[in-house]
């Protein structure tokens, strides 16, 4: 029994090793189209968005995702996937680069997709870790309308258009996930949004 455990456990293993080193990147794909991000420059650390053609990936179905991301190294004949994930991706934008942390270090935005009337976007933040050469997905940050930095507060702000204009105040924990930093509030006429966001701010 023990030696039957013994091989099931190899097997794993090996299997394990055979799913992170095979070749991902550049593959000639029918049914997805690739979008190709080098967070650290040049061509070895990859960001690699795969997004399968309506129905081709039926465990999809239902999920609302079409897309896989994999963040990896290019080693040439094999590749070293670090991780991967499943998300939606509404069509490929030129990726953004902005600081949602405060460390002086520029973060990596890939474009999710619009809501109501396409005035509305989404974004999935992954932080870069350059020393380490590490990418770090901020959970939940992708349900963010508009997002952007403000500086001067350290707070995410997110602006929504459905009718009024709504604004969300978020931050991100020491887990990396997104939470709500203050109440949200709607535009005012009567004040600026830096008069209201220091108003907030201040009863935090």
């Amino acid at each position: 029994m023990k030696t039957i455990t013994l091989i099931f456990s190899v097997f794993i293993i090996l299997s394990a090793k055979k799913v992170t080193a095979q070749k991902i990147f550049n593959q000639k794909d029918s049914n997805a189209t690739w979008q190709y991000i080098y967070p650290f420059g040049g061509k070895s650390y990859t960001l690699a968005i795969q997004s399968y053609k309506e129905g081709y990936k039926k465990e999809l179905a239902g999920t609302g995702l079409n897309s896989t991301i994999y963040f990896g190294k290019n080693n040439g004949t094999k590749d070293q996937i670090f991780w991967k994930e499943l998300a939606f991706i509404q069509y490929s934008e030129k990726p953004k680069y902005v600081d949602f942390n405060n460390d002086g270090i520029k973060d990596l935005l890939v474009f999710s997709g619009t809501g109501a009337r396409g005035i509305n976007e989404f974004y999935y933040l992954y932080l870069i870790e350059k020393k380490s050469h590490k990418l770090i997905k901020v959970k939940g940050f992708e349900k963010i309308t508009n997002p952007e930095y403000n500086e001067k507060y350290k707070v995410i702000v997110g602006t929504g258009y459905a009718g009024k204009v709504n604004y969300s105040i978020y931050k991100i924990d020491k887990n990396n996930t997104i939470y709500e930093a203050a109440p949200s509030f709607e535009e005012s006429k009567e004040t600026t949004l830096d008069e209201q966001l220091d108003l907030i701010m201040k009863k935090q």
